[in-house]
């Protein structure tokens, strides 16, 4: 892929919404391509992780076993935790179909983010979305006391 192709499918992503076009040049540049066929590991369970990777083409499921605990498609991102907090992977991802993804390394984001407080506060405020719907969730399975 282009750089700018790249930067066009880095503003689609949730994580990196509202970003600078320059500040994406750079997380694309950074970016490296993988390709990944049907069926085979992207990752498993006890290998350390420390990648970002972002689905151009293909769909991937994580797993543990034969138990399924989320999907992603096309403009969907997985692994931000361990690109953020390198740790030993609790499961295993595989592709379901012929992948393309952009894998970010942790130190490459790492760099990245220490020299652009834009991408970061983008990056922080996207998490922190996440994390709210999660804890809104979890409040209201919880009765108050």
């Amino acid at each position: 892929m282009l750089t700018i192709e790249k930067v066009l499918y880095f503003k689609t992503l949730d994580l990196f919404s509202g970003v600078s076009e320059d500040a994406l040049a750079d997380v694309a540049q950074a970016a490296e391509e993988v390709e990944v066929e049907a069926g085979a590991d992207i990752f498993v369970a006890g290998e350390g992780c420390s990648s970002l990777y972002a689905i151009v083409s293909g769909a991937v499921r994580i797993h543990d076993g034969e138990h399924q605990i989320a999907r992603f498609g096309e403009r969907e991102a997985f692994g931000i935790r361990c690109a953020l907090d390198p740790h030993d992977r609790a499961t295993n991802a595989t592709a379901v179909e012929r992948c393309l993804l952009l894998r970010l390394e942790h130190g490459v984001l790492m760099e990245l983010i220490a020299e652009d407080i834009e991408l970061a506060t983008h990056i922080i405020r996207n998490l922190s979305r996440r994390l709210g719907g999660v804890e809104d969730a979890v409040f209201r399975e919880t009765p108050l006391i």
